[in-house]
């Protein structure tokens, strides 16, 4: 009886989840590999970062997709060694063969080498760092209501947030809708100390898009109290502070960065392939 190939994907996003599927169509034994045994609706994390949806309203469970098909099955593991060589994948859990392979690891913030962004800043790219922001604002308002330094309270309602597209801009609307629903919750506040700060290095909002609409965005930003800043690049981001290519340094606890992104590299380690005359060489 004739072997039944085997296809692996590593990553179970957008991609990765359409890929084992695809390939499961095709009738090849399919196993999609991930960390975490949920997909995640990753244009909507701002929602959760700013309080404005529960986690669990945009965490599809991987195993409900694979049930629907027969040779689809799902792992959730670490992968820590790729053999391209013996055609083996090392993971967490058991070491796998496979015949073919998708790496589907996703993106990954781009922190573009500003010092301090990737150690202070908050990063936006999955459930976990939305929901550690959102705990995080939630605890700068209650520790402001309880502060009776200024310097410091001020400092604590100063949220800045790095890059002008669509997911700055969201997140810095959201803010604004959640400062509102907080009125009730803290009336000992002060919520004109309650800064949103949108950092942009372009001299538009929203880059990619028609320039109409990012005209636009600006003067919603800036009517419902966004502070807009353009062509401004931040050179450095420390526990308590950003600093501006101005010179002016912004006092803060709470920077959150969507200043990009880039593909996320696999950080297992893996057996590079490359064709040389010919032939396939194997570097470690």
């Amino acid at each position: 009886m004739k072997k039944k190939l085997r296809a692996v994907v590593v990553g179970g996003g957008f991609g990765g989840m359409q890929a084992a599927q695809s390939i499961a169509n095709l009738g090849l034994d399919t196993l999609l590999i991930d960390r975490n045994n949920y997909n995640t609706f990753v244009p909507l994390l701002y929602q959760v970062a700013a309080a404005q949806l529960e986690p669990e309203k945009i965490a599809y469970p991987l195993r409900t997709i694979v049930r629907r098909s027969e040779n689809l099955r799902f792992l959730m593991a670490e992968v820590n060694h790729i053999n391209f060589t013996d055609q083996l994948i090392e993971t967490s859990e058991a070491a796998i063969p496979y015949d073919f392979l998708v790496l589907a690891t996703g993106s990954q913030t781009q922190y573009l080498n500003v010092p301090g962004a990737e150690q202070y800043a908050f990063s936006m790219r999955n459930l976990h760092q939305a929901i550690a922001i959102r705990n995080h604002i939630l605890h700068c308002f209650e520790k402001a209501n309880a502060e009776s330094d200024e310097f410091y309270r001020q400092k604590l309602l100063t949220f800045v947030i790095v890059g002008g597209g669509a997911t700055g801009v969201e997140m810095a609307g959201t803010l604004v809708e959640l400062k509102r629903v907080l009125l009730r919750d803290y009336p000992g506040l002060d919520f004109q100390q309650a800064r949103i700060i949108l950092v942009q290095s372009e001299s538009a909002l929203l880059p990619d898009l028609p320039s109409s609409l990012g005209r636009y965005t600006i003067r919603k930003l800036r009517h419902i109290g966004v502070e807009v800043q353009l062509q401004t690049r931040v050179t450095k981001v420390t526990p308590r502070s950003v600093h501006l290519q101005s010179g002016e340094i912004i006092s803060t606890t709470t920077v959150i960065w969507t200043a990009g992104m880039e593909a996320a590299r696999p950080r297992f380690s893996a057996d590079v392939c490359t064709a040389t005359k010919g032939k396939l060489v194997v570097q470690p």
